[in-house]
Order: C-alpha cells, then structure tokens, then sequence
C-alpha cells in the first residue's frame, strides 16, 4: 500500500496520488488503508492528505457495499441505500472539495 501510494503520488502529484491510492485500497480493504493513515499522521505534517485518503477509502468501501448488495438482493439494496448514500456522498464532497 506504501509503495503504492509512493509510485501514485510522483505520478499523479500529492493530493490526487492520495485519492487513488485511498479509493482503490478501500476496494481491497478499507481498514488496512485506515491503519496506514494512522501510521503516516503521527510523522507526516500535511495531515489533510492522509485524511483525504482515509476518507477515499471509506468512499470505496460504501460504493463496493452498494453493488455487492445490489447484485444480491434489490430490496436489500434499497434499504441500505438510505443510510449509505448519503453518507457516500459526503465522502466525494469532502475530497472533492480537497482537490
């Protein structure tokens, strides 16, 4: 994930390298990325990357819950949809808004 995250930023820059790395490590596994984040705000001073990249991942993480959900079961998914969505989009505003 470190590596990762090191390759996407001199590709992409700081900011957008964190998104990417945060979102599609949230498709993997949103605590580990969570776990990280914790680990790099004690050393690193830009702190608002690390969080943007917290908050990617859990973006993913919602997303991901909403198909597996919905391929499964609509009403399921119609369910979910009501607490989830919102608070999914709170998550793109919030790194919309950083980058």
């Amino acid at each position: 994930l470190e590596f990762g995250s090191y390759i996407l930023a001199k590709l992409f820059g700081e900011d957008k390298g964190a998104v990417l790395v945060g979102f599609f490590g949230g498709l993997v596994s949103s605590t580990t990325v969570l776990l990280s984040c914790a680990k790099q705000s004690t050393s690193q001073r830009k702190t608002s990357v690390v969080l943007v990249t917290a908050v990617a991942a859990q973006a993913a993480s919602f997303a991901e819950l909403l198909l597996i959900s919905g391929l499964n079961s609509v009403p399921l998914l119609l369910n979910l949809a009501v607490s989830i969505v919102p608070a999914l989009l709170v998550c793109v505003l919030l790194v919309w808004f950083h980058l």
